[in-house]
């Protein structure tokens, strides 16, 4: 105790302020380095010597502040200051390299006032981990018991408990946990949600098989109203439901330009179905006949409400809010409205990509599950190699098989060309398209000696079959990485809970968006090419005209077939009193 005392008794002169680099050496004095010779009085106990140590370090402390303080009225004017923070900048917030030196030492007093020789020991031990090392901090002092000061239950590079697989649960970036992997899970976990998937699979499976049954009306409803579910999740990301109950006009204009987007889009696919109906109904002749002017008055005047909803005090919401629904029109409707488009040139060309997409994402749940050990992407934990690859084959394999059975029905080959809200109704009839038309394809000649065939007679269908095939196994599964990416970016799990076990519409359809549009760009490509029933499309579009236009055409096609020698010149028009 005398010894203590002692030193810290031969401090520097009062007017020489203290280095501000020695403030944690001062409130912990260095232990002596040679052995105190024995005494007769027995020694104290770790626990009583641990007490004892801290008592005395903060007597010294104690006495070296209240020195410090009578010698330096000014700076412990500036600790007071600083201790009270009513009216001081928080230096905590500031680099070390911008504090005065006058701030240095006021902060240097201050920590030796509070007394607490813990925080001290608890800062040296920070320091030493950060240079790299265990310093002899960290390690009791000596003649004291290891259980006076236990040593931590971890290091830096070991989790609690110890676990060798902490690398493994964490991204190689040191990010954070990464979700657990689907094989990885208990047994009984996994097979509760291995169940509830597969009901509700088999319950959205019966589903779309009835709306088939039902007819082309019915499935494009089923499109509109799956469309409009979608667009509803993604806008919910970032509302501010309190913010909304301030605009309600601003709630109105989202969905808005919903419709706005369905009518401009949408009567592009839907006019030649209805072109019978502008015969019959003025208003219908009349919105065919000026859809581009009044879709842009549509537009004009829902971007003329949005100016006037814009208020000081949430302008930056509102045009937050503006960007997210743009892009999702762009991104989800536009894409989406596509398959109706497929659903009327043909169910096969909406059916098979929409299978094909079920299908690989049902066995690379399957197989990740049972055997998914290498995760695929970061943005998606959850995927794995194995699960992709074997998701692949089983999807290429199902686009032979399932575009060999339903190119048989003319249920699902011909387009239906008005529309029809009478259901189950499965009496289609057309001249197939040549797509559809077995042709003979000569093997080669190694082939041909392996398989015993000089040829092979299919469809051209199966060729087209097996590039959508591709695309559903290797690049439509992008489309839910993306979707995985957006949930990341706004940390949330799933974009909706209206399916258990799946997530919202968003988590099942984002794949069939990036499906769809190219199913309608390929069929437009290179399918169409081949239509016959152009034809009828094209009669069709004419009798919506007029009767001085129908005989223009009929003119104008009369003289081409005569200079063609398809039609004998000697043959009287039938218009020719007329003229």
């Amino acid at each position: 105790m005398s010894g203590q005392a002692t030193t810290v008794e031969e401090q520097p002169p009062p007017d020489e302020p203290p280095a501000p680099a020695q403030p944690q050496a001062k409130t912990q004095p260095q232990e002596p380095t040679q052995q105190p010779q024995a005494s007769s009085a027995p020694a104290p106990a770790p626990a009583a010597a641990a007490a004892s140590r801290v008592k005395d370090q903060t007597d010294a402390s104690s006495s070296t502040s209240g020195s410090m303080s009578r010698d330096d009225s000014k700076a412990s004017r500036g600790a007071r200051d600083a201790t009270s923070g009513a009216a001081m900048i928080d230096k905590d917030d500031r680099r070390p390299s911008e504090l005065t030196e006058q701030e240095t030492e006021t902060e240097s007093e201050t920590e030796m006032t509070e007394g607490e020789s813990e925080r001290s020991r608890r800062r040296n031990r920070s320091s030493s981990l950060r240079s790299g090392g265990m310093s002899s901090s960290m390690n009791p002092p000596s003649g004291l018991s290891s259980s006076a000061f236990p040593p931590p239950s971890h290091t830096p590079s070991t989790p609690r408990g110890g676990s060798s697989s902490y690398l493994m649960r964490h991204d190689r970036h040191g990010r954070g946990p990464m979700p657990q992997l689907e094989a990885d899970k208990p047994w009984q976990q996994k097979m509760r949600t291995f169940r509830t998937r597969t009901i509700w699979t088999l319950i959205l499976v019966s589903s779309f098989f009835c709306l088939l049954a039902a007819g082309h009306i019915y499935c494009t409803l089923f499109l509109l109203v799956a469309t409009g579910g979608i667009y509803g999740e993604v806008i919910a990301i970032k509302r501010n439901v309190e913010k909304d109950k301030k605009m309600p006009l601003f709630f109105f204009l989202r969905w808005y330009f919903f419709a706005c987007t369905i009518f401009f889009v949408g009567a592009k696919w839907v006019s030649p179905l209805i072109e019978t109906f502008s015969l019959k109904y003025i208003a219908v002749d009349v919105i065919l006949s000026y859809h581009p002017f009044i879709s842009f008055v549509a537009f004009t005047t829902g971007f003329i409400a949005f100016v006037l909803t814009l208020r000081k005090f949430t302008l930056r919401y509102q045009f937050k809010q503006l960007a997210m629904v743009l892009i999702t029109l762009l991104v989800v409707v536009v894409n989406s409205l596509s398959m109706i488009a497929n659903v009327y040139n043909g169910l096969i060309w909406f059916v098979l990509p929409a299978t094909l997409v079920v299908v690989n994402d049902v066995f690379a749940y399957i197989f990740g599950v049972f055997f998914g050990r290498t995760r695929l992407i970061a943005l998606s934990p959850k995927k794995t190699w194995e699960g992709f690859i074997g998701a692949s084959i089983v999807t290429m394999v199902w686009a032979v098989l399932c575009a060999s059975v339903l190119e048989q029905y003319k249920w699902f080959i011909c387009p239906q060309e008005k529309i029809t809200f009478v259901p189950f109704r499965w009496d289609l009839h057309c001249d197939p398209n040549i797509v559809f038309t077995p042709r003979p394809y000569r093997l080669p000649a190694r082939l041909a000696d392996m398989a015993g065939l000089s040829e092979l007679v299919i469809t051209p269908m199966l060729g087209h079959a097996i590039v959508l095939g591709f695309f559903a196994a290797i690049i439509a599964p992008f489309g839910g990485f993306f979707a995985s990416g957006v949930k990341r970016a706004f940390k949330i799990k799933d974009f909706g809970g209206s399916i258990p076990g799946h997530g919202g519409l968003t988590d099942r359809f984002d794949c069939q968006i990036l499906m769809g549009i190219f199913t309608y760009i390929y069929y437009n490509s290179f399918v169409y090419t081949d239509r016959q029933e152009a034809v009828e499309s094209i009669l069709s579009s004419i009798a919506t005209l007029s009767l001085q236009d129908q005989l223009k055409i009929y003119r104008r096609l009369h003289d081409n077939l005569v200079r063609r020698h398809a039609l004998g010149s000697a043959r009287a028009m039938p218009y020719a009193a007329e003229m």
